[in-house]
Order: structure tokens, then sequence, then C-alpha cells
């Protein structure tokens, strides 16, 4: 799969945010290790490369994910990584309270948390998803097959969010907060709801006549 550029402006992605959670599900059209990058923008500011970006792995064998800079303990951090050709969940941490750390299928494979360098906005610095090299954006050299879902979010996901992306992916397009607007409402109801299904749901004072309960 060839790098997709999704923004011109990776801040039209990341929206200057020091913590995110970039997560993500793939599958890898075979197990050779490249030197590609699965998602990300790296430019040099200062003397210095600024980067978001994660290699799963590089040509070395080892996932890495750099946020900010690419200095281990910092903002980087790495794990021996094998490719595998099955659809899997691969979500990306950063932030002030995990520092970085990576999940894979629900499970975590590498975290420090005194990596958590705080990384500053870019102008103008094209973010690309799929698998190119960052060095070389149009390049066809590639350890991705396909991806079915990129998500962004500019908050610290909680082990829980992580596990219940893992079990149903599809469930970030479901909607985190249910509204029924008290018009429709002839009386207070109450509206059961599964966990399972709907996350982060959270009575509004907006709506006194409608009583949310999360089974």
């Amino acid at each position: 799969m060839q790098g997709v550029k999704i923004a011109n402006n990776a801040e039209d992605i990341l929206n200057g945010a020091t913590t995110a959670t970039i997560a993500l599900l793939r599958k890898c059209a075979d197990t050779t290790a490249r030197n590609s990058t699965i998602f990300g923008y790296a430019v040099t500011l200062a003397g210095n490369i600024d980067r978001v970006l994660a290699h799963s792995p590089f040509s070395d064998g080892n996932l890495y994910l750099d946020f900010g800079n690419s200095t281990a303990g910092d903002g980087r951090v790495s794990v021996g990584f094998t490719k595998s050709t099955a659809w899997e969940t691969l979500v990306f941490v950063a932030g002030s309270r995990v520092g970085r750390e990576v999940w894979r299928n629900g499970v975590r494979i590498v975290n420090d948390a005194s990596a958590n360098f705080s990384r500053v906005s870019v102008v103008n610095a094209p973010f690309y998803v799929g698998g190119t090299y960052y060095e070389n954006p149009g390049s066809t050299t590639s350890d991705v097959g396909d991806i079915a879902l990129f998500v962004v979010a500019s908050n610290e996901w909680t082990v829980t969010e992580i596990q219940a992306f893992n079990n149903n992916p599809w469930q970030v397009l479901r909607p985190r907060r249910i509204y029924i607007p008290t018009a429709t409402a002839a009386a207070a109801s109450t509206y059961t709801l599964s966990a399972a299904t709907y996350t982060n749901l959270t009575a509004t004072t907006a709506l006194p006549r409608v009583t949310v309960t999360v089974a």
C-alpha cells in the first residue's frame, strides 16, 4: 500500500495536541520488515527533527512510536515486532499520564511512562497514512496491506477504551453521547443501553425529562 496524504498540514489532524491516541485496524501484505512508516509526519525545526510517526516495524524488526521527537525515553518507545498478515488493531498513546505506549490486539506491548516530551505544533507538514516511508512519501515500499480504520483522538485513551476498540474497532463511529430531544418525550423515560456498544455515556442536564441508564 502506498502512503496516502490525508492532510497538507499535520495540525489539521493533531490540532496542536500534546497528548494523543492514534488507533488503527490494519493487516500486512507479508511479513518482511522494511523502512516504512505506517502514519505520520517529520520535519526539521531549529536543527531538530520534529515528528509524530510510527514504524511497525522498521527494517531492523523493531516497532517505533515517535511523538514529538525520536529520542528514546523522551519522545520515543520501541519494541521488537513481527508483522502479521491477519487483521489486527494497533493503538499508540502519547501524553503526560502514560508517557508513550503501544497496544496490539488489546495487549500493551511496550510503555515508558517517563517518555513524556511535550510536542510543539508544526506548520504545513503533510501527514501520511498507509505504509510509505516518510522520507519518500510517494514510494510503494510498504509494510501495510490495507488499513480499514484510522482514528486520532486528542486525549490519552484509558485501558477500557483501548480494549473496547480492540473488541469492536467500528464502535468509534458510534455516538459517544446519546441525545433524545425533550420535545419527543411525552413523559420521563429510562433508556437502557449496552456499555459494550456505547461507551462514555453521560446524562445531560439539558434533557431533564430523560434518564439514560448504562447497563
